[in-house]
């Protein structure tokens, strides 16, 4: 499992908030509970058919379902869906394309979907999300597809890993999460018609959001980017933000989404933030109000 915490597991029992035994085995560690499901090659399924069946008693709770890029219902088989602070929950219902987090603690809380059937290529998708007291809050969540991977290069090199952004690095730039492999690739997707809810950056317009992969792989150098201003921003008029999945977690005094620093333009017409990215994570581009 991704978290670094022990994993709190609850059940798939629709319509309940019993604590329970479902889980997803995606590294063979020891999970909690039992019922386990197995998410290697020959049985991940991403596809799910269309549910609406995840019914909630009244108390704070987050729900919502899954698509890809052309909105056809994902479901349980190709993703594990997470609310994580100090521990990860898993959804109480998971019924086809709808999940739902009955009785979650009010506040914020890391929310992090990753995809288990590497072939199909999704995006991991992550954003902080608040969850008010006495609230359902919904969220109808679109995943989607990297594009072209891009093989590591020997030396350091400033790459193109989606249009528009690129980053410098080699093989041996990024460090793995804990039972992750080492990156032999990376990939991105512009996700900025469909990303998830990006809050808690301040009152401004969102001008972009990528997903990179391989997710949450750090880098104690830093990540040289520059980014083609496709945006016409003037020099200084925008930040970039990357996520920090961990900051719920092992990492309690960060902040969910850390500022690499102002975009301004270099001799190339690029923007640069005048600082590296620390992780590969969701990236956007922010443009505060006057």
């Amino acid at each position: 499992m991704r978290a670094l915490t022990p994993l709190l597991v609850l059940a798939a029992a629709c319509g309940t908030a019993d604590k329970g035994t479902d889980t997803v085995d995606t590294d063979g560690d020891t999970d909690v509970g039992t019922d386990t499901f197995d998410t290697d090659a020959e049985a991940c399924v991403s596809s799910a058919t269309v549910s609406t069946s995840c019914a909630l008693d009244a108390g704070t709770a987050l729900f919502g379902t899954l698509v890809d890029g052309a909105g056809a219902p994902l479901g349980r088989g190709g993703f594990l869906v997470q609310y994580c602070r100090d521990v990860c929950l898993t959804p109480t219902c998971f019924d086809g394309n709808s999940w739902a987090f009955a009785d979650v603690e009010p506040g914020d809380g890391s929310f992090h979907i990753k995809p288990t059937c590497a072939d199909d290529r999704f995006a991991d998708v992550y954003a902080p999300l608040v969850v008010d007291a006495g609230t359902q809050r919904g969220v109808d969540v679109v995943i989607p597809k990297l594009g072209a991977a891009v093989a590591l290069p020997d030396a350091a090199t400033e790459i193109e890993v989606v249009a528009g952004v690129h980053l410098t690095l080699g093989k041996d730039s990024l460090t793995p999460p804990p039972l992750e492999p080492k990156a032999t690739e990376v990939a991105g997707v512009d996700a900025t018609a469909v990303a998830a809810p990006i809050e808690g950056l301040g009152a401004g317009t969102v001008r972009a959001v990528f997903y990179l992969s391989p997710f949450d792989y750090t880098s104690s150098a830093g990540v040289a980017v520059r980014l083609d201003n496709s945006w016409s921003l003037a020099s200084g008029a925008a930040e970039l933000w990357v996520g920090n999945y961990n900051a719920f977690l092992d990492e309690p005094d960060t902040d969910p989404w850390q500022k690499v620093g102002t975009l301004t333009l270099d001799g190339d017409g690029k923007l640069v933030p005048g600082a590296t990215l620390p992780r590969l994570s969701t990236l956007v581009v922010f443009e505060p109000s006057p």
